[in-house]
C-alpha cells in the first residue's frame, strides 16, 4: 500500500534489499499508529457524545421546559438513529468505500453537534441528536472495514488494533461523564456540543491524511436493497421505541402494544424479503443482510453475548451516575471523579488483551468479559453507602469496563475473521445494532425493575426521584443493577455452552526453531464439517512473503488455514503453509 503522497516524510530513506522490497507494500509502523488512532478516536466520540448528555438533562429539560416523560428523548434519539441506521451505512460503505463513509460521517457528526449547540426548541434538539448518530452509523462500521484491510489476518498486530478500537465504547462512556461533568458544573450544556465537534476534528483530519484512498472494483455492484432497508429501518424504529417509551407510557397501553406487533411484521417481512432475494431465481439483487451469515461459525451467539454485555454495561455506568448524584446528593465534578477508575481500566485492557489473544481461546476471553461485568453489576447491586468507596464502588467500576472491552474486542476479531473483504463494515455494522439493542432492552428492563422495587418500598411516592425517600430511591438502583446481573449472567452462560469452538484468535509471534503443535486450533469458521473451501483462506504467496521473512532466530508469525477439512483454521508456520499451496 502506498504513502499518500502528503505522507511521503514517513517513507524509509535506508537502502533495502531484495528480499526488503518484497516488503515495500507494508506500511510504516508510524502510518499503522496514525491509522488506529483515527478509528478508535470515532468511536470514543460518538460513545462520548451519547454519555456526556446524561449529566446535561435536568439543565435541558429546565431551559427547553421538557416534562420528566420527555426527558429521555435527546439520548434516545441519538442511539435511535445510530442503532437503526448502522446496518444499512455498512452496507453501503461496502460498495462506495469505507474511507469515503468514514469522513463523510464524520463532517456529518461535526454539523449535527454544531447544529445542536444553537438549537432553540426541544424538536430542533431531537432531531440534531438523531443526526449525530446518523453521523455516528455511518463512520464506525466503516471504521471497522478500514481495521480489518490495514492489519490483514496474517499482521500480529491485528489483535493490537481492534483491542484499540473496541476499547472506544467503554473510555468514551467513561470519559462522557468527565468531559460532561466538567462541562455542566462549569460552563453550560450548549459548550458541551461545541466541544464534541471539535474534538471530531481531530480523527476527521488526521483519517483525511492517513487512510489510504479506497481501491474499488469498477465491476462491482453498486445496487442497493432499498425495500429491505426501508423494512429494517422501520421495523428497528418501531422497536426501539417501544423499549424506550414503554416504562414511562406502560407497557400494557395500546399505542405500545401495536408498535412491538408491528415492528415485529417489519422484521419478520425483512427477513422474508433478505430469503427470497437470495434464493429466488427472480431476483438478481443483492441482499443488505445476506441472512447465511448468521449460519457461519458462532456469529449469531457471538451477536447475542455482544447484546446481552450491552444490555448490562450501559444500565450500570447510568444508575451508577444516579447513585452518584441522586442518593449521595454528589456533584457532577465529584461523581465525575468517582467515574475515573472506568476510563482507566479501559486503556490498560488494551494491553491485557494484546498479550491474551494469541495465547488464550477466544470463547474463554468472552466468558472472562461476561463474568467482569456480571461482578461489577452484582458488586454495586450489593452496595451499603456506608461502606468506604474502595470496597466496593471502586472495584464494580474498575471492573464493568474490564468486561466489557473483552467482549467487544474479541467479538470484533472474531467477526474480521468471518467476513469476506466485502462485508467487513457490514458485519461491523450488524454487531453495533446487536449493541444497540442490547442498550434499549438493558434500559427497559431494569427501569421496570428500579419502578417495581421502589413502588414495593415506597407505595404511594411519586414517581419524581425528588419526593422518592432515599431508600426506596437505594432500593431501585440495587434492582436495575440486579437486572444487569441477569444479563451478564446470560452472556456468560451462552459463553461457556455454545461457544467452545472459539479456538485462539491472535496471530502469535514465534521464533522460527520453535515447534508449532499442530492440534491447537485457530477458530471454527463454519462449525460444520466440510463446510468451508480451503481456497477462501490458503494465503496469497504475497501474504507468505511480507510475513515469513528473515532467517536463523528471527520472528516469524503462525498463521491459520484449514487442514483438516473440519471447518477449523489450525495453525501452520508460513514455511508449511507455503509447501502445502505450492503443491
Amino acid at each position: 500500500m502506498k504513502l499518500p503522497q502528503t505522507l511521503s516524510f514517513l517513507r524509509s530513506k535506508k537502502q533495502t534489499t531484495p528480499e526488503e522490497e518484497v516488503l515495500e507494500m507494508r506500511r510504516s509502523n508510524t502510518l499503522d499508529v496514525l491509522i488506529v488512532v483515527s478509528t478508535s478516536l470515532i468511536m470514543v466520540i460518538t460513545v462520548l457524545s451519547q454519555f456526556s448528555i446524561n449529566l446535561a438533562l435536568p439543565a435541558i429539560g429546565d431551559q427547553f421546559d421538557i416534562p420528566a416523560s420527555r426527558l429521555q428523548w435527546p439520548l434516545a434519539s441519538m442511539a435511535l438513529a445510530t442503532g437503526c441506521l448502522i446496518l444499512p451505512f455498512g452496507r453501503l460503505s461496502d460498495i462506495f468505500g469505507a474511507r469515503n463513509m468514514f469522513l463523510g460521517g464524520m463532517v456529518t457528526f461535526i454539523i449535527a453537534n454544531g447544529a445542536a449547540a444553537l438549537c432553540q426548541t426541544e424538536v430542533q434538539l431531537n432531531i440534531f441528536r438523531a443526526f449525530q448518530g446518523a453521523g455516528g452509523a455511518a463512520s464506525i462500521p466503516a471504521a471497522v472495514a478500514i481495521l480489518a484491510h490495514a492489519f490483514p489476518e496474517t499482521s500480529p498486530y491485528r489483535a493490537i488494533a481492534f483491542a484499540c478500537f473496541s476499547a472506544g465504547s467503554p473510555i468514551g462512556s467513561a470519559f462522557g461523564s468527565v468531559f460532561g461533568g466538567i462541562l455542566i458544573q462549569y460552563a453550560n450544556w450548549r459548550v458541551l456540543f461545541w466541544f464534541t465537534a471539535g474534538f471530531t476534528l481531530i480523527p476527521l483530519i488526521l483519517g483525511f491524511f492517513v487512510i489510504p484512498r479506497d481501491k474499488l472494483d469498477p465491476e462491482r455492484d453498486t445496487r442497493v436493497d432499498y425495500f429491505g432497508t426501508f423494512l429494517v429501518i422501520t421495523g428497528l424504529v418501531l422497536l426501539t421505541f417501544a423499549l424506550t417509551e414503554g416504562p414511562s407510557a406502560g407497557w400494557r397501553t395500546p399505542y405500545i402494544i401495536a408498535f412491538f406487533i408491528v415492528s415485529a411484521a417489519f422484521l419478520l417481512a425483512f427477513a422474508g424479503w433478505e430469503h427470497v432475494l437470495v434464493h429466488s431465481p427472480r431476483f438478481s439483487l443483492p441482499p443488505l443482510l445476506p441472512l447465511e451469515i448468521f449460519r457461519r461459525g458462532r456469529v449469531l451467539l457471538v451477536m447475542v453475548v455482544g447484546l446481552t454485555t450491552w444490555a448490562a454495561f450501559q444500565p450500570l455506568l447510568l444508575y451508577i451516575v444516579f447513585y452518584y448524584q441522586q442518593y449521595l446528593e454528589l456533584t457532577p465534578m465529584q461523581t465525575m471523579v468517582r467515574l475515573l477508575p472506568s476510563a482507566v481500566s479501559g486503556v490498560l485492557c488494551n494491553f491485557a488483551f494484546a498479550v491474551m489473544v494469541p495465547r488464550v481461546y477466544g470463547w474463554t476471553l468472552l466468558a472472562f468479559g461476561c463474568l467482569w461485568t456480571a461482578f461489577a453489576c452484582a458488586l454495586f447491586a450489593s452496595i451499603v453507602p456506608s461502606v468506604s468507596y474502595w470496597a466496593m464502588s471502586f472495584p464494580s467500576t474498575f471492573s464493568v469496563v474490564v468486561g466489557a472491552d473483552f467482549v467487544y474486542a474479541t467479538s470484533s476479531v472474531y467477526l474480521a475473521f468471518i467476513a469476506r473483504p466485502s462485508e467487513q463494515a457490514l458485519l461491523g455494522g450488524l454487531f453495533q445494532t446487536f449493541t444497540q439493542l442490547g442498550v434499549a432492552f438493558g434500559l427497559a428492563f431494569s427501569q421496570v425493575a428500579r419502578d417495581a422495587a421502589q413502588s414495593h418500598s415506597a407505595p404511594g411516592s411519586s414517581d419524581d426521584d425528588e419526593n422518592v425517600p432515599k431508600e426506596a430511591l437505594l432500593k431501585g438502583f440495587q434492582a436495575a443493577q440486579w437486572t444487569s446481573f441477569a444479563f451478564a449472567a446470560l452472556g456468560l452462560l451462552i459463553s461457556i455452552l455454545f461457544l467452545q469452538s472459539i479456538k485462539v484468535l491472535g496471530h502469535r509471534r514465534m521464533k522460527r526453531n520453535d515447534s508449532v503443535d499442530s492440534s491447537q486450533t485457530v477458530v471454527d469458521l463454519e462449525g460444520e464439517p466440510g463446510k468451508l473451501d480451503a481456497t477462501d483462506i490458503a494465503p496469497k504467496k504475497a501474504d507468505l512473503e511480507m510475513e515469513a521473512t528473515g532467517t536463523g532466530d528471527e520472528e516469524i508469525g503462525v498463521l491459520g488455514s484449514d487442514t483438516s477439512g473440519l471447518g477449523i483454521r489450525e495453525e501452520e508456520t508460513f514455511e508449511a503453509v507455503e509447501r502445502r499451496t505450492r503443491v
